[in-house]
């Protein structure tokens, strides 16, 4: 059981995620913010960095609030994946496969974003 205070009190965000964005075999950490926003962070590599955890750096961010308005409501985070939207190739010999990321907020919108955090497309999921 994680405390309710590492998790970010009552508005708690979703896990983080570790996953291989550009198929480039590093992997990633992907982490939504109480700022609304979305971001991908490099951890430092292996081996010793000084005393206690080694710092990651931001390899990129975007804003989950709507791009004319700003208006934080109903765009807190609250279900964060990835995957892929085309299915595996069959053979041996292939580009590295790119992933997507879909964040759900509060106000049931839904959000999908390249490896890149380029807006694919967003739906609102309350019929409006």
């Amino acid at each position: 059981e994680i405390p309710e205070d590492l998790l970010g009190g009552p508005d708690p965000l979703p896990r983080p995620l570790v996953v291989d964005l550009n198929g480039d075999g590093q992997l990633e950490v992907v982490a939504c913010t109480h700022a609304h926003s979305l971001q991908v962070l490099q951890p430092a590599r292996a081996g010793r960095a000084g005393d206690g955890f080694a710092g990651a750096g931001v390899l990129a961010e975007v804003s989950l609030l709507p791009a004319a308005s700003r208006v934080a409501a109903g765009r807190r985070p609250v279900a964060l994946g990835h995957g892929f939207l085309d299915p595996a190739p069959r053979d041996l010999v292939h580009r590295p496969r790119k992933q997507v990321l879909v964040v759900v907020t509060d106000g049931l919108a839904v959000l999908c974003f390249d490896h890149n955090l380029r807006l694919l497309w967003e739906q609102a999921l309350d019929g409006h």
